[in-house]
């Protein structure tokens, strides 16, 4: 009778709660490998243009180098050059760096564990 009835409601009620949890729960891991995905296809083309920068700046060098000892340009421009091509070195080290962290952070994402194999 009644009691049937309500049992089978709240059972309902339980299910529906249940299942909208795990909705959410997929939602949720869905929306941290995208942005896990973003981020790291950013990094991606960010380390691609730094490595154009660093060739850039590795001819900018030679160039430089190359008018100074022709007497044709200043020491400034070398040093300057030089600055330069060290910025765009550091950055594109850097850029490597946070690759890595994206790339483990969207394998975690993804369900992956990360052993920390210098944890004893």
């Amino acid at each position: 009778g009644t009691q049937r009835i309500q049992a089978l409601a709240s059972a309902r009620a339980q299910l529906d709660s249940g299942i909208e949890q795990y909705n959410q729960t997929v939602l949720t891991a869905v929306q941290e490998v995208e942005n896990a995905m973003n981020s790291y296809t950013h990094i991606v083309k960010q380390i691609a243009m730094l490595k154009e920068l660093v060739a850039e700046g590795e001819k900018t060098l030679s160039l430089s180098l190359d008018l100074y000892r022709r007497g044709l340009s200043g020491f400034q421009n070398v040093l300057d050059a030089q600055r330069s091509l060290l910025s765009y070195q550091n950055s594109y080290v850097s850029a490597q760096g946070n690759a890595i962290n994206a790339l483990i952070l969207l394998y975690q994402s993804l369900g992956g564990g990360w052993i920390d194999s210098s944890q004893p």
